[in-house]
Formats: structure tokens, sequence, C-alpha cells
């Protein structure tokens, strides 16, 4: 099965959630961004890590498209980060990483996924588009040994 069809079925057959069932979202596009990562968890208990990484890892998967691209933390000491279209990123250790505020937020998403599964985090971050600071909301959820994330600027 290619994976478009793949992602057809998962919506096709329910098994992606409504942002509503776990929090009011935050973002007109935040259901775009649960969607996307409801697909990519269901992706890895599919295919494994392994096979999942190679796929979210290619810019040009239909997982990192219009805007939304997923991202993957392990669950180690150092918030490494195997999973990133931009390859500039992908295998660092971004435990340290912090907004303009200065939280701490490879630290604090890892901390959703691991003590609640899933959930929101909100920060200031620059966009690429504007090149200016704003409000960014990512949506988290664990996958096995890994929290997947992919976000979206809010007005």
């Amino acid at each position: 099965m290619r994976l478009s069809q793949f992602i057809l079925a998962l919506f096709f057959c329910g098994f992606i959630a409504d942002a509503s069932a776990d929090h009011e979202s935050p973002a007109p596009r935040s259901n775009d961004v649960v969607k996307r990562i409801k697909l990519a968890v269901a992706y890895v208990k599919k295919h494994g890590r392994k096979k999942a990484t190679i796929e979210f890892n290619d810019p040009k998967s239909p997982f990192n498209q219009g805007g939304i691209y997923i991202f993957g933390v392990l669950f180690d000491e150092d918030g490494t980060e195997p999973i990133h279209p931009n390859p500039n990123i992908r295998g660092k250790k971004m435990i340290g990483l912090q907004d303009s505020d200065g939280r701490f937020l490879i630290r604090a998403m890892v901390d959703i996924c691991a003590n609640y599964g899933k959930g929101w985090i909100d920060y200031k971050w620059p966009n690429p588009e504007t090149s200016s600071i704003e409000r960014k909301t990512t949506y988290v959820e664990k996958a096995g040994d890994i929290c997947l994330g992919a976000g979206t600027f809010t007005p």
C-alpha cells in the first residue's frame, strides 16, 4: 500500500481523532496539526520507527506539506532529534533549545509526552515567512520511544 493510500485509509477508517476530544483547539490550523500527528503515530505503529524516520525526514513526504512538518525527539537526556525535514537539525542534541522568552522547548515537549502521552505547548518562535518572532503552538504525542510533534503559528 502506498503512503498516500495509507493516509486516506486512516482518514476514512476513523483513526483520526478530532482535536476537541483532547482539548479545545488553540488555533484554526491546529486541527490540521493534530490530524497530521495522529497519522504519524499510526504510521510509526504500523511500520516501525526506522521506516517512519526515513519517511518523516523527507521534506517532500505527505507528512511535511502545507507549512506543517513532523519532528521527533527521543526520550533521552540530550533531547536528540532524529526526525526533522531539515538535515541541519536532524540528529542534534536539542535539550537546551529555548524560545525568545527562555523557555526550554524540547524539555517541555518531552515532559508532556512522557507524563501525559500528548498535549500542547505554546511558545514564541521566528516565523520564516515574516522574519519576526511570533506565537506558535505545537501538538506533541508519544509514539513508542519517541515524542512526535508538529506546530503552527497563531494570531
